[in-house]
């Protein structure tokens, strides 16, 4: 039996009872698994398994198959309130697309699962109507710049002078470390963000991501 903890960002009904569930984990990268009797309702019953909730999850690797059996789900942080908010809500089914489309079994990311559960806690701050530490497009910079970075497709070098490389990469590395501590970010002009969400964006249709 392995144990990991599981952010959940789709699950798919099975049977009258089950679901099938995907999610990024910490140290699976990401996992698809079989929860049966997620969906029976009684007393006893709690519904630890839905969307954005972040889960420590045991499960058994017995097999050949990518589809693993889970036996027991503990709701680490909910994540619920985020769905008060239709543009926050719109925001997590895009990176989750994203995220599972372009990650796979066995291989860890530990950087961009520490910023996508900041972005989800973030995101239900927003959903609570309170004032939340990064705007939507913010979650979005943080949540690429770390996946592409960790994923090696990060360029070094973005220019010929040498200083304004040096602090183009440091602007970056701070995105990622704020997006991997939930700390707030340096005060970044919209204009300058929109700029940086469109390279951004043109770094993942180069490297021919799915979105």
């Amino acid at each position: 039996m392995e144990t990991a903890n599981l952010i959940i960002l789709r699950k798919t009904p099975y049977g009258e009872t089950s679901l099938i569930i995907s999610g990024l984990s910490d140290d699976f990268g990401k996992l698809d698994l079989m929860v049966k009797g997620a969906r029976a309702t009684g007393k006893k019953k709690f519904p630890a398994i839905d969307l954005f909730r972040e889960v420590q999850i045991t499960f058994s690797e017995k097999g050949k198959s990518e589809l693993h059996t889970a036996t027991n789900a503990e709701v680490i942080r909910a994540n619920d309130a985020l769905a008060n908010s239709t543009e926050a809500f719109k925001f997590a089914t895009i990176i989750s697309s994203f995220i599972l489309k372009n990650t796979a079994a066995e291989l860890p990311c530990p950087l961009t699962y520490e910023s996508l559960r900041h972005i989800l806690e973030n995101l239900a701050i927003i959903g609570h109507k309170q004032s939340a530490p990064w705007s939507i497009e913010e979650c979005s910079v943080i949540l690429k710049t770390t996946f592409l970075y960790e994923n090696g497709m990060l360029p070094e070098d973005f220019n010929e002078n040498p200083e304004l490389n040096r602090k183009t990469q440091e602007f970056l590395h701070n995105l990622i470390e704020c997006g991997n501590e939930g700390t707030n970010l340096q005060n970044i002009p919209s204009q300058a963000l929109h700029k940086i969400n469109k390279w951004l964006n043109s770094l993942i249709r180069y490297q021919q991501l799915k979105y």
